[in-house]
């Protein structure tokens, strides 16, 4: 009788043992979530044409708590890929591409190579140009300018663990996993 017993307490041991084991790794699991989603960036288009500004422009802000790794940027203007206004435009320049958008003033471009890292609360531009003297005719213009383009910035968090992607369509901007 004193063996069955002994038997019963090793036995209760060795299970709640093993209970806190495996509370342990889930908690550690839950722990190393929350520390990912903790360094997590998320980037934000605006756009700006107010008189408030000296520039008209088209931001991108990182918004996350951690630093956007820029893995790939691209754009289309008017439906077509870059290789295609290269090779069906001529339009191998920025300042080519301001023309081709009907955009009477010299357009800013902002570029990230591939690895570029935008920092939590910093905001870059992707185009622009000084407002001048700003009248709602040159704002428009900037407007209808900025609809003909599709501006993609795929992006990852430190870890790499998760592919993200924030596509600017005209003028919206959608963010998704990819």
């Amino acid at each position: 009788m004193a063996d069955l017993t002994e038997n019963v307490i090793a036995g209760s041991a060795a299970l709640i043992a093993l209970a806190a084991l495996g509370y342990s790794i889930y908690e550690g699991r839950l722990a190393r979530a929350h520390a990912r989603l903790s360094v997590r960036p998320r980037l934000d288009v605006s756009l700006r044409v107010s008189p408030a500004f000296n520039r008209f422009a088209l931001t991108v802000k990182n918004r996350g708590l951690g630093p956007a790794i820029i893995v790939k940027h691209d754009y289309t203007a008017n439906g077509k890929s870059r290789d295609q206004l290269r090779d069906e435009d001529g339009v191998t320049t920025w300042n080519q591409l301001s023309t081709y958008l009907s955009f009477p003033d010299k357009l800013n471009w902002g570029y990230f190579p591939e690895e570029s890292i935008i920092q939590p609360g910093e905001e870059e531009e992707l185009v622009g140009c000084p407002t001048g003297d700003y009248t709602p005719e040159r704002a428009k213009q900037f407007r209808q300018a900025i609809r003909k383009l599709v501006i993609t910035l795929q992006y990852q968090s430190l870890y790499a663990d998760e592919l993200l992607q924030l596509r600017f369509d005209g003028m919206r901007a959608i963010a998704e996993e990819l």
